[in-house]
């Protein structure tokens, strides 16, 4: 096909996210907090070019893949530390860079230290 009826065509087509393959490809993410998942290798769990997957990733999820991966990893922290891992257990446990990097992340996300923010879920 022509270049312009080719894109006409892709533009026109429905873009229902495929949230099966999305859950299906993040899947090692939360197997593993301390797996690194470049974005190639989320477009080529999901079949896609690199920007066509991280745009599909967003209309899936509603967060893009490096939000996603940081929240990922809070959340396998927060667990951690509801069970009575240290916070810098925690955090290199959860995949963070250094241990300054986790609560740099909670403040920003919560307003809150892990500690204040943990101390304030119910056991």
């Amino acid at each position: 096909a022509p270049a312009p009826d080719e894109l006409r065509a892709r533009l026109t087509t429905p873009a229902a996210p495929s949230f099966p393959r999305v859950a299906d490809a993040v899947r090692p993410i939360y197997a593993d907090p301390m797996r690194r998942m470049p974005q190639d290798e989320l477009a080529r769990r999901l079949g896609m070019e690199r920007t066509r997957a991280l745009r599909h990733f967003r209309a899936a999820t509603g967060q893009s893949f490096r939000e996603f991966k940081r929240w990922s990893a809070m959340q396998f922290a927060a667990e951690q530390m509801k069970r009575g891992a240290l916070v810098r257990t925690a955090a290199m446990d959860a995949g963070f860079a250094d241990t300054a990097h986790l609560p740099r992340a909670f403040r920003e996300t919560f307003g809150l230290t892990p500690s204040a923010a943990i101390g304030a879920l119910p056991l």
